[in-house]
């Protein structure tokens, strides 16, 4: 383990670009390194395709092998001591041309990079929900981010048929007060969604992060989340209050 570290330094003065649009290639014969400008404290790997291996004398490198050749493409995130969030795709090559990817402090995320990264976020937000017999709907978290806010919506299936979805739309409602009321509704259109799921198998759960413009209400309005069974009538909508926008979690 020392002499390929001592080898890794090495390659470092050899090597001055990060993982070029966030694409890692590696091989199952050989290993390359990720080496990152802090501690690393969170990864997560997208299928066992890959093999992954902090090294123990420093934890801000990770090693990655693929465990087999010629595996699909996919994923892999780590989170540093810093709070910052690498989203890169990992593909395979018999013999890479890179095999040391230095990543600098700063390197900027993608809206895509922060909602899936959302995925698995532990529940932060309560009181915001929406039940349609054995189906629910929560919003589990909220964060924002420069010009963006990070919806993080569990959806469960608590019956025994499947829950087939088409969409999920978001929409700014005001609330009525008077039969005169004129309600005046915005769609939004998300800028990304993570976790393109369209169906809950029974008795199971999805998480789904929207990611969409940055945003405030009136005491009058609301944010109505809703979603519309296919062929059924289990249809849910779910009301986000103008103070609930205000308790987003700040990603820094």
């Amino acid at each position: 383990m020392k002499l390929f570290f001592f080898s890794c330094i090495a390659w470092l003065f050899q090597v001055n670009c990060f993982a070029q649009d966030g694409i890692v290639v590696i091989s199952n014969t050989r290993t390359s390194a990720l080496l990152f400008p802090f501690p690393i404290r969170h990864i997560d790997m997208g299928s066992k395709d890959i093999l992954v291996q902090p090294i123990q004398s420093t934890d801000s490198i990770l090693l990655i092998k693929a465990a087999k050749a010629d595996f699909d493409r996919t994923n892999l995130t780590v989170i540093t001591s810093d709070g910052e969030l690498y989203s890169l795709d990992v593909v395979y090559d018999a013999d890479p041309a890179q095999k040391v990817y230095p990543f600098k402090k700063g390197n900027k995320r993608t809206v895509r990079a922060y909602a899936e990264g959302l995925l698995d976020n532990t529940r932060t937000m309560r009181g915001v929900r929406a039940r349609n017999q054995d189906i629910r709907m929560r919003l589990y978290g909220l964060y924002v981010q420069d010009e963006t806010m990070y919806y993080q919506l569990q959806l469960s299936n608590e019956g025994p048929i499947d829950y087939r979805f088409e969409t999920i739309q978001f929409t700014t409602r005001a609330v009525r007060t008077g039969k005169r009321t004129a309600v005046q509704e915005i769609v939004l259109t998300p800028k990304y969604v993570a976790g393109n799921d369209q169906v809950i198998k029974a008795g199971q759960s999805i998480m789904l992060v929207f990611a969409l413009e940055r945003m405030t209400l009136r005491r009058d309005q609301y944010l109505s989340v809703t979603t519309e069974e296919l062929q059924g009538g289990r249809h849910l909508r779910m009301r986000v209050r103008s103070h609930k926008l205000l308790q987003a979690i700040p990603i820094h």
